[in-house]
C-alpha cells in the first residue's frame, strides 16, 4: 500500500495593490507595488482554505511460477511459466473540495486566523523578489488545522471519506499469463543467450464519468497477447577486452492513474473539455539494439563506449488534444470532438544515443594515496516521435524528460574503511510537459554538486553523511522560450548525517 497526504492551506490578501513587473531578467521577474498596500499579516481569515490532497494505492496480488532447466554440454536450455493476479484500488493525488477553515471554526465557536502563524523571522533569500516575506510556522498551522478537522468530524460537520472525488478513483484487475524458453551457449570466449517470452495480459478497468451533475459508472476491458524475443552476445576478444551486442523487444505500460476510467467532463465550453484517465491507452513498445566495447585496465579500472537505438511505437506523452472516441459519450451527448487533457499515445518514434565511461582507481600510487580514483561518463542522446496536435496535424516532438547531453564526474576515495565521493552532474534543458498546440513547458539545464561519505566503524556500524546540491542550484521552468518563465525555485543544500546499524 502507498499513501500520501498533502494538506495545502491557502489564503488571499484582504487588499490587492497595483503592481508592475520588471522582466528584464527573464529568470527573475520582479514586481513593484505602485499604490495600495500589501501585508503578509493582512491575509483573509474567512477565505482561508485547506485543500486535503490525498493519494492511496492498494495492491493485492499473488503469483505462481514454474521453472526448469537442462544442461547439454555447452548449452543450457530453460523454460518456465508464470501466472500473476493483481487487484489495484486507489486514486490519483487529488482533492474534491475546499475546507473553509475560518467559517468551519466559527461553526464550533472557535477561531482559525492564518495571520497568527506569520513569524517575525524574515525569509532569507537572494532572489530579487521586489518585496520581503517572513516565515510562516507551518507545523503549528497544520497541527491546529488538523485538530479543527477532527473536531468538525466529531460534530458531524466534516466527512473525510468525501475528500477524494470519484473521477480520480480507479479499480483495476490485472491478469497475466506468460511462458518463456531460453537457451545459453558458452563456448570459449563466446557467450550467447537467446529467448522468447509470450505473454497474455488482461485488464478490467472501472470508474466514473462526471458531467457536472451526474456520475455515470463506466468500465473498459482489454486483452492482448504479445511476444518478446531477446538476444545477448558477449565476446571476450582478449583477457582485458569485452564486446557486447544485444537486441530485444520491450514494453512499458501506462501508470494506473493515467489509464483509469474516471474523468470529469464540461459540456459548457466550446469545444467541450474532458480531464482524467484514458482507458484507451496502449502500451509503449520498443525494438532495441545495444552494443558496447569495454577495455579493462590493469588494477581497478575500465574504459568503455556503448551505443543504443530504439524504435518506439505508441509513445506515451501528456497533452491536450481531440478525443476522437465515443467512450466518454453518455446519454445522447456526442463528445468525440471534445478536448481531452491527459495521457495519449503518439505514433512512431526513435531514441538513440552513445555513452562514454571511464573508471580508474590509482592503485599504483603508494600507501594511502592508492585509494584515490576517478569516474565519469558522457551521454549524448537524441530522438523524437510523431503525434497529432489539437487540430489533427501530425507534428514532431522531443521525448519528454530527455536531455540531449548528460555529464557525470566523480572523484572518490576507497580505503581503510573510508568511502568518500565528490560528484557533479550536469544536464541540458529538456521538455517537461507538452501542450495541445505544439507548445510545451521546458526545464532549464543545471548542474548539481554532491558529496557522499561513509566510514565503517565495525562490521555492523557505519557512519554516513550525504551533502546534496552544494552549489544551491536555481531550477527554472519556462513555456516555449526562457523569456517566459513559469517557475523559478531553489530548494537549497541538504545535509543528512547518521549512523547505520546492520545485523
Amino acid at each position: 500500500m502507498n499513501t500520501t497526504y498533502l494538506p495545502l492551506i491557502m489564503a488571499s490578501s484582504t487588499s490587492v495593490p497595483d503592481m508592475t513587473y520588471d522582466l528584464s531578467n527573464p529568470n527573475f521577474p520582479i514586481f513593484t507595488v505602485n499604490s495600495g498596500t500589501f501585508s503578509q499579516t493582512a491575509l483573509s481569515t474567512t477565505g482561508t482554505i485547506l485543500i486535503p490532497l490525498k493519494q492511496r494505492t492498494e495492491s493485492k496480488s499473488y503469483t505462481v511460477k514454474f521453472d526448469m532447466a537442462k544442461e547439454l554440454g555447452d548449452l543450457t536450455l530453460s523454460a518456465g511459466m508464470l501466472y500473476a493476479d493483481r487487484d489495484i484500488d486507489g486514486n490519483t493525488l487529488s482533492s474534491s473540495k475546499y475546507v473553509y477553515l475560518g467559517a468551519y471554526a466559527a461553526a464550533l465557536g472557535k477561531t482559525f486566523n492564518i495571520n497568527d502563524y506569520v513569524t517575525n523571522t524574515r525569509w532569507d533569500t537572494d532572489f530579487p523578489l521586489g518585496l520581503t516575506l517572513n516565515y510562516v510556522n507551518n507545523q503549528a498551522m497544520r497541527s491546529d488545522a488538523e485538530s479543527l478537522l477532527r473536531a468538525l468530524e466529531a460534530a458531524g460537520l466534516y466527512d473525510p471519506s468525501t475528500d477524494i472525488g470519484k473521477t480520480s478513483l480507479y479499480q483495476q484487475q490485472e491478469r497475466t499469463l506468460a511462458g518463456y524458453i531460453k537457451g545459453k551457449l558458452v563456448r570459449g570466449p563466446l557467450t550467447v543467450i537467446g529467448g522468447l517470452r509470450i505473454e497474455n495480459y488482461q485488464m478490467e478497468n472501472s470508474g466514473s464519468l462526471y458531467d457536472g451533475s451526474t456520475y455515470t459508472p463506466a468500465t473498459y476491458s482489454s486483452s492482448k497477447t504479445d511476444f518478446f524475443p531477446s538476444l545477448n552476445i558477449k565476446y571476450e576478444a582478449a583477457h582485458d577486452i569485452v564486446v557486447r551486442l544485444a537486441g530485444q523487444r520491450g514494453i512499458s505500460r501506462p501508470a494506473y492513474g493515467a489509464v483509469r476510467v474516471g474523468a470529469s467532463i464540461s459540456d459548457t465550453a466550446t469545444p467541450g473539455t474532458i480531464s482524467g484517465g484514458n482507458p484507451l491507452l496502449k502500451p509503449e513498445y520498443t525494438w532495441g539494439v545495444d552494443t558496447s566495447f569495454e577495455w579493462y585496465l590493469p588494477g581497478n579500472g575500465m574504459v568503455s563506449v556503448a551505443g543504443f537505438y530504439r524504435w518506439v511505437d505508441n509513445v506515451l506523452y501528456d497533452a491536450q488534444a481531440t478525443v476522437n472516441s465515443d467512450f466518454y459519450n453518455t446519454g445522447d451527448v456526442d463528445r468525440s470532438g471534445y478536448l481531452f487533457s491527459g495521457t495519449y499515445n503518439g505514433r512512431s518514434g526513435k531514441l538513440y544515443g552513445v555513452e562514454f565511461n571511464a573508471l580508474k582507481q590509482f592503485d599504483f600510487l603508494p600507501g594511502a594515496l592508492s585509494g584515490l580514483g576517478v569516474q565519469g561518463n558522457l551521454t549524448l542522446l537524441d530522438g523524437d516521435f510523431k503525434a497529432p496536435d489539437s487540430n489533427g496535424v501530425v507534428q514532431t516532438y522531443d521525448f519528454q524528460g530527455m536531455s540531449k547531453t548528460i555529464v557525470n564526474a566523480s572523484l572518490f576515495y576507497e580505503k581503510y574503511g573510508l568511502s568518500a565521493r565528490v560528484s557533479y552532474q550536469w544536464r541540458t534543458h529538456w521538455l517537461d510537459t507538452l501542450g495541445g498546440l505544439g507548445s510545451g513547458e521546458y526545464r532549464q539545464g543545471y548542474g548539481n554538486l554532491d558529496v557522499s561519505l561513509r566510514y565503517t566503524l565495525t562490521d555492523n556500524l557505519t557512519l554516513y553523511a550525504d551533502l546534496a546540491n552544494l552549489t544551491n542550484e536555481t531550477y527554472v521552468a519556462y513555456a516555449d522560450t526562457p523569456e517566459h518563465p513559469t517557475e523559478v525555485e531553489r530548494i537549497g543544500s541538504r545535509y543528512l548525517f547518521g549512523l547505520r546499524f546492520n545485523f
